[in-house]
């Protein structure tokens, strides 16, 4: 596949993943859906989307899947009642974590 395909390919696969995030997060809201089963809704749109760039041999981008298998973990744990607070210490520290890094990471990293 031609790399100027492969770009057009990821930016609709990008553009369309965001679309169903919001339509997900609209529905969500319209209809009063739970949170565990909210969060279930954008893990899979999150990981789904991973999963069709490796079928159309795109880059997987690691981030995406580590941040879906989080809120998919957290979105079981409230659907599952199993410690409530669990889910949320857990994207807490996820989210801690990552801004950490970008703000106190390697600076020589790429080149900057």
């Amino acid at each position: 596949m031609d790399e100027t395909v492969r770009r057009e390919l990821a930016s609709r696969l990008e553009a369309a993943s965001w679309g169903a995030f919001l339509l997900w997060v609209g529905f969500c809201f319209l209809m009063e859906i739970r949170w565990g089963v909210g969060l279930l809704g954008v893990a899979a749109i999150t990981l789904g989307t991973q999963a069709i760039r490796a079928v159309k041999k795109l880059k997987i981008e690691g981030f995406w899947i580590v941040m879906g298998c989080l809120i998919a973990g957290s979105g079981l744990w409230h659907v599952l009642g199993i410690g409530a607070d669990f889910g949320p210490i857990v994207l807490v520290a996820a989210g801690v974590a990552i801004l950490a890094t970008a703000v106190f990471g390697n600076k020589h990293r790429h080149g900057v």
